[in-house]
């Protein structure tokens, strides 16, 4: 028996807070076409409002984790960031303070036999 769509719905939430908890984000696009589904089956027969109150609860949960997620995932990002620019440029300062920023060409070794 295919359970409600309601139901159905309460158990994709559940799962997408366990993957975005588990840092398992590559199951995200899966469960947002799942629950998109269900979504629309839930547009044509609107649950009971205390349903919906859980639901925009449940919702509200899982937007607060992408969210932290994302800021993660920029916060690594603009570390590797800074780290190539630790390894592909000189930070110097002039007398008055000034930084500049100068560019360092990696140099290869010529092997002679």
């Amino acid at each position: 028996m295919v359970a409600d769509p309601l139901t159905q719905l309460f158990a994709i939430l559940a799962d997408e807070r366990q993957a975005l908890l588990s840092a398992r984000y590559e199951a995200l696009p899966d469960l947002a076409v799942a629950k998109e589904r269900c979504l629309q089956h839930l547009a044509l027969k609107p649950p009971p409002k205390k349903a919906l109150q859980t639901l925009k609860s449940q919702i509200g949960e899982n937007q607060g984790l992408i969210a932290a997620a994302l800021r993660g995932v920029d916060t690594a990002r603009k570390r590797i960031e800074a780290l190539e620019d630790v390894r592909d440029v000189l930070t110097t300062y002039d007398p008055s303070g000034k930084m500049t920023l100068t560019t360092t060409a990696q140099k290869t070794v010529e092997k002679k036999a």
